[in-house]
């Protein structure tokens, strides 16, 4: 048997020239599109300028703490008559009321968490006073000793405190707090 004649028009020079067309005619509808809308062939339009307006104005301050009843107990936090075992009872009844009240633990570092006891939270409630023993400039708390408060926040309803003691090394038998939760 002979072989079969090629079927003309079906070449790859047919496909070539069909992509060629194609191609050519994307590019003059892009080119004719711009000059339909204004714009000259090859340069990118710059949207106009915004136009200004005015700043809205700052946020109203914050609504003065509302005292909580447990601001009264608190006061006793780091008394000089007291003892560090009282000092994390007094925060842990502290922190309880906060949950209550707030639904949640407060969350942050040492400072972020003390500020919001002290009624910088979205209630504005206080839970302690704005001075204490231990409140140092910068708003980190420290214990009776001198060292700062550990937080850890097990779940938006249990957090663990942690003091370092008498000794201020945390990890040793003197902390005060639950260290293995650690």
């Amino acid at each position: 048997m002979g072989q079969a004649a090629p079927r003309s028009g079906t070449g790859p020079g047919l496909r070539r020239g069909i992509i060629f067309l194609v191609l050519l005619l994307v590019i003059l509808f892009g080119w004719f599109s711009r000059e339909r809308e204004g714009e000259k062939p090859g340069l990118v339009a710059i949207p106009p300028p915004i136009p200004s307006r005015e700043l809205p104005p700052p946020p109203a301050e914050r609504p003065p703490a509302v005292d909580h009843p447990i601001l009264e107990m608190s006061t006793r936090f780091q008394a000089d008559e007291g003892n560090g075992e009282e000092d994390l009872e007094i925060l842990t009844s502290v922190f309880d009321a906060y949950r209550r009240a707030m639904g949640e633990n407060p969350v942050g570092e040492n400072e972020e968490i003390f500020a919001a006891l002290r009624g910088n939270n979205s209630k504005s409630i206080r839970l302690l006073p704005d001075a204490f023993p231990g409140l140092l400039e910068s708003g980190v708390v420290t214990d009776r000793w001198g060292t700062p408060w550990r937080f850890h926040a097990l779940s938006g309803k249990e957090m663990h405190i942690l003091s370092a003691g008498p000794d201020r090394e945390f990890g040793t038998t003197d902390d005060l707090g639950d260290p293995a939760s650690w």
